[in-house]
């Protein structure tokens, strides 16, 4: 029985039914009880799927962002790393909508907003900085 369950689940994940273990992230933002945002995001490896449920201003404002770091070493001898963050993407779903990404590096972090606008990697709008 134990092989017959195992097949079972190979071909479905084979056929994308299932597609193991992920994350599951949802940003909600509520002012006197009304939703401002309403967001899910799954994450699998290396993809994503991002829904806006709800947002005040009818879209949600999404920003990508991926860290990378570099060894650096210094005339002691001692290595750090020296890290920076960069943009991947940005985009804007109306409520209801959906977007799928691929080929997302596994560390990406994600930004979401009911107002329009540039955010930096902190998720501050860049107008406030």
């Amino acid at each position: 029985m134990r092989s017959i369950l195992a097949f079972v689940y190979s071909l479905l994940a084979m056929v994308g039914f299932m597609d193991g273990p992920g994350t599951t992230v949802v940003a909600r933002t509520t002012v006197d009880g009304v939703d401002q945002l309403f967001s899910r995001t799954e994450v699998a490896p290396g993809k994503a799927h991002f829904q806006c449920l709800r947002s005040a201003s009818g879209r949600c404002h999404y920003a990508l962002f991926a860290s990378q770091c570099t060894l650096s070493g210094s005339t002691t001898g001692s290595a750090g790393a020296t890290c920076s963050t960069r943009p991947l993407d940005t985009f804007d779903l109306a409520i209801g909508q959906t977007r799928d990404l691929s080929s997302l590096p596994a560390d990406f972090r994600q930004c979401v907003s009911h107002r329009a606008g540039a955010m930096a990697p902190d998720c501050t709008p860049l107008a406030q900085r």
